[in-house]
């Protein structure tokens, strides 16, 4: 990141922002692993993924909807 910041200091903003968006994605990631937990991924969460990778808005609607479910779904590993 600070290699790429120091040649295109002009697209410091671009750059900012879509590291940005990577960070949010990759949290979306492991927040819908482990709503999932103990069991893959499901292809509904994948087409979650998908419209999430073309609408970075929806990141904002599913991380803290996916944050409930997996919260839940581990408080009953976790305290059983």
């Amino acid at each position: 990141l600070l290699s790429i910041s120091l040649y295109f200091y002009q697209s410091l903003d671009k750059i900012l922002f879509a590291y940005g968006l990577a960070i949010l994605f990759f949290c979306l990631i492991i927040i819908i692993k482990y709503a999932s937990y103990p069991n893959k991924i499901g292809f509904p969460q994948i087409i979650l993924i998908t419209f999430c990778i073309y609408l970075p808005p929806l990141l904002l609607v599913f991380i803290p909807y996916f944050y409930k479910k997996a919260y839940q779904k581990i408080n009953k590993f976790l305290y059983d």
